[in-house]
Parts: structure tokens; C-alpha cells; sequence
């Protein structure tokens, strides 16, 4: 079954439109979409998972993402994509929302990318990471200095990268606050 987007007029506001995700119609250039990145952070390490083949940028190493579904809003579809890609439940509640920025996609249109950071307590066991067919193929929990580093190499998605730094300072502190 196809996706479905809510649409955005450019003040942040629900319009009542839909868009199927994939479609040869042409986007509105006065609309956007959400989309979502959730960094999990779990006893000083950052969790990255590995894109399926069969995805764009298939085999490269990324953090959680993806696009929001029509009918819900930014934190939902957030918790929903940890989920779904990494079988990590956790409650909506519990994501720290650290920037939104509306961006321009491949092909021209607008999306607004919302960033959230999971801190998972320290007690915790680290969670299982279950894999979704189609979409992730592998998982690394990595020091923020070890990441930094692995973030920057070939292997990980490039556009990716960029916002990984712009948030990198806030998240690595949100972690050591939720100590």
C-alpha cells in the first residue's frame, strides 16, 4: 500500500492535503512534508543502523529515520520509525525534540526534518535491535567519539552527516544531563 503525507502550508499548518509518497504528480511547491531522525542514545553510545541494499543509499550506515504518515504528528511518527526499524519501543513522551529545519529534497520540494534525542537510562539493559525487512540490515552502538569518526567515513549517508554535526554538541550534552 502506497504512503500517504500529510501536507504543510509553509506557516507549519495542516492543510488538509494528502500526498502519495512515490507519485508521478507533481509535488506542491507550497507545501512540505515531515520527516523525522531520532538519535538513541544508550550508556554513552549512539545507536547507527545499516540500510538494506534494496533501499536509496542501500548499505550505508545512517540513525533512525523517516517520513511522518498522514494522521500523525511529529513525535508519533518518530516513535513509530524507532519501532518499525529497530523494534525499540518507547513512548513519544520520552523523545527531546533538538531542531526542526525545513529542507529542500531530491527533485525540489519542501520537507521539514525533525530531530529528536532518545536518551535511554543508563539502568536499563541495552534493547534488542530487531531489523525490518526492507529496511535495516545491520546496527552499531557507538562512543561519541568513535562515531564522530564513523559518521564522516564513505560508509555513512553523506547529507546525513551534515546534520549529525549540527546537532552533535546539544545531543552529547542531553546525555550527559540525563545521567
Amino acid at each position: 500500500m502506497a504512503e500517504l503525507w500529510d501536507l504543510y502550508d509553509l506557516h507549519g499548518n495542516l492543510t488538509g492535503e494528502t500526498f502519495v509518497r512515490d507519485s508521478d504528480d507533481p509535488f506542491p511547491q507550497d507545501r512540505f512534508h515531515l520527516v523525522v531522525e531520532i538519535y538513541t542514545i544508550h550508556r554513552g553510545c549512539l545507536l547507527l543502523t545499516k540500510r538494506d541494499e534494496r533501499k536509496p543509499f542501500g548499505g550505508l550506515w545512517e540513525y533512525t529515520g523517516g517520513s511522518v504518515v498522514a494522521g500523525e504528528d511529529s513525535l508519533t511518527g518518530a516513535a513509530r520509525e524507532l519501532a518499525e526499524e529497530t523494534g525499540i519501543v518507547r513512548d513519544p513522551s520520552e523523545f527531546i525534540p533538538i531542531s526542526s529545519l525545513l529542507r529542500i529534497a531530491v527533485g525540489g520540494h519542501l520537507w521539514r526534518m525533525d530531530a529528536y534525542a532518545l536518551i535511554l537510562p543508563d539502568d536499563e539493559p541495552r534493547p534488542d535491535v530487531i531489523y525490518q525487512e526492507g529496511e535495516t540490515i545491520g546496527h552499531l552502538w557507538l562512543n561519541r567519539q568513535v562515531a564522530g569518526a564513523f559518521i564522516d567515513s564513505p560508509a555513512f549517508v553523506g547529507h546525513v552527516a551534515k546534520r549529525y554535526h549540527m546537532a552533535e554538541d546539544t545531543l552529547w550534552k542531553l546525555a550527559e544531563l540525563r545521567k
